[in-house]
């Protein structure tokens, strides 16, 4: 019986700071080993580099700009920030959606997740830092104009997290994220009747205690809920209505506190559902608004074909922008 709690209990631990790791090739980065690619008529270019975080472990990154002639050297960038058991790889669908509108995207494994350094993920406690650290690279290597962000899951955490210390971001997307890990944990302790009877909020604190000990993180730090009160960085939220991982109501929570400009957008699917066009549409609209207009040397909005992410009609823009205002 004590080996089945401790079994539980181990699993519990790893459903935090140890979920299955992604494993990737540099073949499934946009544009392969070449790093050079093309979308509808607009071509790219992905840069490879390794920025080292402040707790001296390696993180892997790819930065994804135009190609075209004319296109600045500065341009408006968005960094991307996976889910807990996510990689870069998970941006190569914004790729496809931003960098034909002469927006550049910046993705890294966060330590402890793809091909970074690093043992655990803290459920954004310690990857705020990782994009502090990138977000400073950025500016030193003058490789972004402004800088937005766009976040899934733990990544959305993470965006809420450092908007709360850089009021300079342009604007944060932010896609099914937790109001907080500790109410996160009970809620998927019940749903799923782990230990039936024995999680309990006293417990929580044993667990909290364990994995400061393991991770070398406390569980309590992961609460954007508490960051939003004071963060006025304009923000899209979207979330998924049934999404039975990290309910609705965690975004609806955020919403409600957040003190910034903002909107929330729901749509049909769960937590890993594939999100539907006009939630992409609109957060395209968003990023066009809030990162400002591109300078003359941007290479112009291309209409593609044949691709999931299809920029729609003008009609269909027009649609989006007034569900992303309502």
């Amino acid at each position: 019986m004590f080996k089945g709690i401790r079994e539980q209990w181990r699993a519990l631990e790893d459903c935090v700071v140890r979920p299955p790791r992604a494993e990737y090739t540099e073949r499934e980065l946009v544009g392969g080993r070449s790093g050079k690619f093309a979308v509808g008529l607009a071509s790219g270019k992905r840069e490879d580099y390794d920025i080292t975080n402040k707790r001296g472990q390696t993180l892997k990154c790819s930065y994804y700009k135009p190609s075209m002639r004319g296109t600045p050297a500065e341009l408006p960038c968005v960094v991307y920030c996976h889910c807990n058991s996510g990689s870069r790889v998970d941006a190569n669908e914004v790729v496809g959606m931003l960098v034909p509108q002469g927006i550049a995207v910046f993705a890294l494994d966060f330590a402890g997740s793809g091909n970074s350094d690093g043992e655990h993920v803290t459920l954004g406690v310690d990857e705020v830092d990782d994009v502090e650290v990138v977000v400073a690279w950025l500016r030193e290597k003058k490789k972004a104009s402004h800088i937005g962000m766009w976040g899934r899951s733990m990544g959305a955490v993470v965006c809420l997290l450092y908007g709360k210390r850089d009021p300079t971001i342009a604007g944060i997307v932010l896609d099914s994220p937790f109001a907080s890990l500790v109410s996160l944990m009970e809620e998927l302790a019940a749903s799923h009747k782990l230990l039936t009877g024995f999680l309990t909020k006293p417990l929580i604190s044993i667990l909290r205690r364990s994995i400061r000990k393991r991770a070398n993180f406390d569980i309590l730090k992961a609460n954007p809920l508490k960051a939003v009160l004071s963060s006025f960085i304009p923000a899209l939220f979207g979330h998924g209505k049934e999404d039975d991982f990290v309910a609705f109501k965690h975004s609806e929570r955020l919403y409600e506190a957040y003190a910034g400009d903002k909107n929330l957008i729901s749509f049909d699917g769960g937590h890993n559902s594939p999100r539907p066009d006009f939630f992409h549409t609109s957060v395209l609209i968003f990023f066009m608004n809030v990162l400002g207009p591109l300078s003359a040397g941007s290479p112009s909005p291309v209409r593609r074909t044949g691709s999931p992410n299809t920029i729609p009609d003008e009609v269909l823009l027009q649609e989006a922008l007034a569900l992303s205002l309502t």
